[in-house]
């Protein structure tokens, strides 16, 4: 029944509304602030490229670094996109590799390694043979990959080991992360001719 208010600026993270508590974790240096923080399974994970992915748990009540977490497996990854869906945290956009997406395992955003975790290099599957992964997306049970230039698709994400290629469309991306917003029964996202429609878009542009 608890709210808990976060944010992020001045090169730290905060607590709080109109009393600002800083809760960034100690010896945890920022000097950029475009964090992308979703909220999964009783927890808020903060992912920003280049930087370890910090994350608040309800019952802990403070900001740490992954790899402090109780939980945590393996190396987190410092991608500047994450979509908390499928039970799972999904995070791409390195710095040095823009076509890899890496999973969670089931139910715990914490773990990196064993279980269910894994990756998937979609260098192949571009359709205009290459571009970059610009934002992540679920839709009606899709996992819907973003990059500047083109989309691609993928079916049976509950289950991503085995999920397969649903779908791709050429000569329409998304500008960055933080243009695509889910209306429930679609997704709006801005490409460089403009706001679209995902659902408008598959019916006019895919394979």
């Amino acid at each position: 029944g608890d709210i808990t208010f976060l944010s992020a600026g001045n090169n730290k993270i905060f607590t709080g509304t109109t009393t600002m508590a800083d809760a960034t974790p100690s010896s945890y240096t920022i000097t950029t602030n475009n964090w992308k923080i979703v909220s999964f399974n009783d927890h808020a994970f903060f992912f920003q490229r280049g930087y370890e992915p910090l994350v608040y748990s309800d019952h802990a009540g403070t900001v740490d670094k992954m790899s402090s977490h109780t939980h945590s497996t393996g190396t987190p990854p410092q991608g500047h996109e994450v979509l908390a869906a499928f039970g799972r945290l999904w995070v791409a956009d390195f710095t040095a590799d823009k076509s890899t997406i890496y999973w969670s395992d089931l139910l715990d955003g914490t773990a990196w390694s064993g279980g269910s975790t894994g990756s998937i290099d979609i260098t192949k599957v571009w359709p205009t043979g290459y571009d970059t992964i610009v934002a992540l997306a679920a839709h009606n049970g899709f996992l819907v990959i973003f990059g500047r230039t083109s989309i691609v698709i993928y079916s049976g994400a509950d289950d991503p080991a085995t999920m397969t290629l649903s779908d791709t469309i050429s000569n329409i991306g998304c500008v960055n992360r933080d243009a695509v917003v889910s209306t429930g029964r679609d997704l709006i996202f801005l490409d460089d001719s403009g706001v679209r429609s995902l659902a408008r878009t598959i019916q006019e542009k895919s394979a």
